[in-house]
């Protein structure tokens, strides 16, 4: 299968460790149920390159945020892996984030850095 994500050379310069909107995506990641979760992370694994995935897994497990090596992640590969999610589960049916301004939205935003999460901790297959 062609591999669809292209990416640019990371720049560890520029990496910064995993924050609390990393840990509020993975929590909001969590209230998925486990199938819908496994198929994303399936479908998103199955479009990226091994060599991006090596690299998200080695950032992880560095405690670093995925994509924090590029200045550009979540307008270009961050966009195409919430179409990718986006494939298996509209933004209309992921339950609500409350926001501190008190409005409530659903939208990929609240919760790709979680599915990251989950796949760059899973083991080479």
């Amino acid at each position: 299968m062609e591999q669809d994500f292209k990416f640019p050379e990371p720049d560890r310069e520029h990496e910064k460790p995993i924050d609390d909107l990393d840990r509020q995506s993975y929590t909001n990641w969590m209230r998925l149920s486990e199938d819908v979760r496994r198929q994303i992370v399936d479908h998103v694994k199955s479009k990226a390159p091994i060599t991006m995935l090596n690299q998200w897994r080695n950032q992880h497990a560095r405690g670093m945020k995925i994509g924090s090596d590029d200045v550009l992640f979540h307008m270009f590969i961050g966009m195409q892996i919430r179409n990718a999610c986006r494939d298996i589960l509209t933004d209309d049916d992921l339950p609500p984030v409350k926001y501190d301004d008190g409005n409530e939205y659903q939208n990929w935003d609240d919760f790709y850095f979680g599915m990251l999460q989950q796949l760059a901790s899973e083991t080479h297959e």
